[in-house]
């Protein structure tokens, strides 16, 4: 079975984002950094599906590949937390002991929490480090499933459609996220379809495999969705399973318990019972 054809669909996804750019010349920045963002992570994992990379280069170069996203970004770094939060924040119409604390803390990185906006909170450069742990996180959070036919492929293609639709929605709504949300939908579109064909190859039995590059440009295009379309909180929402599985794996990470290669059971013909392989 061939590997890494995420290759074909992630080159075919690049020239539709070429063409695309044609037609919305108005959002030519925005465009241009997506572009460069995911061919760089096509890039990354095709040299990991090539030269199997270290772990270690998997966390330093994500970083780096989202500093044209940060470069473009254009909104603000103004949060509102919970209803709960923000009472614990402002008191009448000062900010109590918590807030004044957060606020200090904040305005080291140019926030701080405005007592008179009922406890919003501006996060100013700690917002842009939020979003290169989000490209650092999207990139490697598509493999954390992975190892079934169509798996990768599949989960990926449901948040798609499902940022698609929203998208779609509140474009229709014509607010003032319009033109983010249009951005969205633009970059949804060719997303959805070649990840569809690549899909349908990839399910059982798979014909083609997807490899390292599929997952990571996959997972580096919903994280320039969600930076430039500016709904980071959705994307994470949306991917509870793999933040879930994540957390569960920090001890494996730190190497506080043993990790295997592999976590699907295997069957054991001397037992005739599944078991960890």
């Amino acid at each position: 079975v061939p590997e890494s054809l995420g290759l074909v669909s992630g080159v075919c996804f690049v020239l539709a984002l070429v063409v695309t750019q044609s037609f919305q010349k108005e959002q030519s920045p925005e465009y241009s950094a997506a572009m460069l963002s995911v061919v760089f992570a096509v890039l990354l994992g095709f040299a990991d599906d090539v030269l199997d990379l270290e772990w270690k280069y998997k966390y330093v170069l994500p970083p780096l590949m989202s500093l044209p996203l940060l470069s473009a970004y254009g909104g603000g770094t103004t949060v509102a937390p919970p209803r709960v939060l923000r009472e614990l924040l402002v008191r009448g119409a000062d900010l109590s002991a918590a807030g004044a604390f957060l606020d200090a803390a904040l305005s080291a990185l140019g926030g701080g929490v405005d007592a008179a906006g009922r406890g919003l909170v501006d996060l100013g450069l700690a917002y842009k480090v939020y979003m290169v742990l989000l490209a650092v996180f999207c990139t490697n959070a598509i493999n954390i499933y992975a190892g079934v036919n169509g798996l990768e492929a599949g989960q990926t293609y449901a948040t798609g459609v499902a940022i698609l639709i929203m998208s779609a929605v509140e474009l229709g709504r014509a607010n003032a996220m319009a033109r983010h949300h249009l951005f969205s939908v633009t970059l949804m579109l060719p997303f959805c379809a070649t990840t569809l064909a690549l899909l349908k190859s990839n399910w059982f039995p798979a014909e083609v495999f997807v490899g390292d590059t599929f997952t990571n440009y996959a997972g580096m295009t919903l994280a320039v969705v969600a930076i430039l379309g500016h709904f980071p909180v959705m994307l994470m929402a949306l991917m509870v399973p793999q933040l879930l599985n994540f957390l569960i794996s920090v001890p494996q990470l730190f190497k506080l318990r043993p990790c295997p290669r592999h976590r699907l059971p295997t069957f054991d013909e001397a037992t005739g019972y599944l078991r960890f392989s």
